[in-house]
């Protein structure tokens, strides 16, 4: 059995076109998740508010300790002194979510406790585009959050690996005013593909062979990862629009892409356009 070669697309013009492709996807994601009522349903599952409440207090938890401290700062004498206090707390805000998502690796926590609702929202999504009905069952959802685990697991290990060797290459060259760039385009690529994989993963495709079909459109796993990046910066709801945003935008992407792209079945091979 031959192996698939792996390799990225990085023609420009095709890296461009799916850049550009999935940032329009992300602007029609609202309003087809909107429209088209895609929560209907999510909360039938019994589970669901455990894990939502896991999540918020995970999430919530930081951005709260930061409010407490302010309540706890000295009272304000003067208006000036009260706009200044705000704009203090403002600033907190955007600290705590940038160490949290740039230093840390909550930004994977995240998608993991997120995973019941990226799983309802994508399979959702496809059945209205595609018309074909999806396997929604709680024994989907777990294989789902398994699978998911193991490609947080693979993504945390290759961005930490990948921001180690260009740290200390870009160390030796003195170029280490250009590595938060980098950094951050490492990071935004890994998180567009764990969000990626959900699509791919309906149709029972390997994580390999979702990695391979990934690195084939890197300009799309960029502009995903970049809007729910974004968006996950934002206090406590980010966590929650920032993946299901995401997700949708990359279904309907993918599926623009070629809507014969991959045959839903198992026992049938994988067919590329």
């Amino acid at each position: 059995m031959s192996k698939t070669k792996i390799r990225f697309d990085l023609d420009p013009e095709t890296f461009v076109r799916h850049f550009t492709l999935g940032i329009v996807a992300v602007k029609q994601a609202w309003v087809y998740i909107k429209d088209n009522r895609l929560w209907d349903g999510f909360w039938e599952y019994g589970w669901v508010s455990k894990l939502l409440m896991l999540g918020g207090l995970i999430v919530g938890g930081t951005y709260f300790n930061v409010y407490l401290e302010w309540l706890r700062g000295p009272e304000s004498e003067s208006v000036l002194q009260s706009v200044v206090s705000t704009g203090a707390l403002v600033q907190d805000f955007a600290r705590e979510s940038y160490d949290m998502f740039y230093n840390g690796s909550m930004k994977y926590l995240i998608l993991v406790l997120m995973e019941v609702f990226i799983f309802h929202v994508v399979r959702r999504c496809f059945e209205m585009i595609s018309g074909k009905e999806m396997d929604s069952s709680f024994e989907a959802f777990v294989q789902a959050q398994i699978r998911m685990l193991k490609v947080i697991l693979k993504c945390w290990i290759l961005e930490m690996v990948l921001t180690i060797v260009i740290s200390a290459a870009l160390g030796i060259f003195g170029l280490n005013f250009i590595k938060p760039v980098l950094v951050f385009i490492i990071q935004c690529y890994f998180l567009g593909f764990a969000v990626i994989d959900n699509y791919y993963e309906m149709f029972e495709m390997t994580i390999r062979q979702s990695e391979q079909e990934t690195r084939e459109i890197p300009g799309l796993a960029l502009s995903i990862g970049i809007i729910v990046w974004v968006l996950m910066m934002i206090p406590l709801v980010g966590a929650v629009i920032g993946p299901l945003i995401g997700a949708v935008a990359a279904t309907l992407a993918l599926y623009k892409m070629n809507p014969n792209r991959i045959t839903y079945a198992s026992n049938e091979p994988l067919m590329s356009a």
